[in-house]
């Protein structure tokens, strides 16, 4: 059960423990895709499909790889124990498509962030960490529909494409290992998710340190499992794993969490590059002029 399984990860994120990501679903015969619907939910082009007569949303990106970045940084939320849609990608009438079973959920409105009760607040905290992390910055969309509620109350991430690489509409951004810009951006009252982070933040500043905390029991081996697992940057899903491990220690520190659980990997950190090296380079790449610093970083 879906909400059974997202309730599961989000328990042993709490108590440090592993969290399994979910199996991916079979699409494998692209004939058996039924569309509904073509009404559009969000930025991308797309509509309700059926697969096997199990309803879905299905959205067409411009770019196919905003498809991968949205399974992507859904499986990385996943590790936090932030429920999400759990996008996969997979083609649909001859496209690349971003594809999520229907959920019954309940679109929020600014107004409600206001009225969640203890355990809601500290999911918004646990999404807030999940979104720095993964370079987010449409969180919660322009008109704050991106979070949502399940029948339970549990708050959910119906739309993680403004993340890693990629704007909201598919316009390209930087991916940096350095989190600063987003941690303080994502608080500021002057972009919409600040106006719903921020006074939270305020209010009760515990909370965001205690979703940072939950960052200290992902291991590298857990992000790339999530990478590889999602499809994203398929060709190279150890770079993506370089700047989510360099964010995560950031993140971390930035609220007085210490690294207690050592993330390494048989052979070395960061896959033979220490996180502080890794950023070093890239500083240096970024410095130089270099177009692609992060693929430098890696390659120094």
């Amino acid at each position: 059960d879906f909400n059974k399984q997202a309730q599961t990860g989000a328990n042993k994120a709490v108590a440090g423990q592993p969290v399994n990501l979910p199996p991916k679903k079979d699409y494998s015969d692209p004939s058996k895709w039924k569309k509904q619907s073509g009404s559009q939910l969000g930025s991308n082009k797309g509509g309700i499909y059926t697969y096997n007569g199990e309803k879905h949303y299905v959205k067409f990106p411009s770019n196919p790889g905003q498809a991968r970045t949205e399974a992507g940084a859904d499986a990385v939320h996943e590790l936090l124990g932030v429920k999400t849609n759990r996008h996969q990608t997979t083609d649909v009438d001859g496209k690349t498509a971003s594809v999520s079973a229907w959920q019954p959920l309940t679109t929020l409105d600014k107004s409600d962030w206001k009225k969640f009760n203890p355990k809601q607040k500290q999911q918004a905290a646990d999404i807030y960490m999940a979104s720095v992390l993964t370079n987010n910055w449409d969180v919660v969309g322009d008109d704050f529909h991106n979070v949502a509620k399940d029948a339970d109350g549990n708050l959910t991430v119906v739309d993680t494409g403004g993340a890693f690489n990629f704007r909201a509409q598919g316009k390209p951004k930087e991916f940096k290992p350095d989190p600063s810009g987003e941690l303080d951006a994502l608080l500021d009252p002057n972009y919409k998710t600040g106006q719903v982070f921020g006074p939270l933040h305020q209010e009760n500043p515990e909370l965001f340190k205690q979703a940072a905390a939950k960052l200290k029991n992902i291991s590298q081996d857990d992000l790339l499992k999530a990478i590889q697992h999602s499809g994203y940057m398929k060709d190279n899903p150890t770079a993506a794993v370089n700047v989510l491990e360099a964010r995560r220690k950031a993140i971390m520190k930035k609220f007085g969490v210490e690294d207690t659980k050592a993330p390494e990997l048989p052979g070395g950190n960061t896959y033979g590059k220490s996180s502080d090296v890794y950023k070093d380079a890239y500083t240096k790449a970024k410095a130089a002029g270099h177009p692609n610093p992060a693929s430098a970083a890696l390659s120094d």
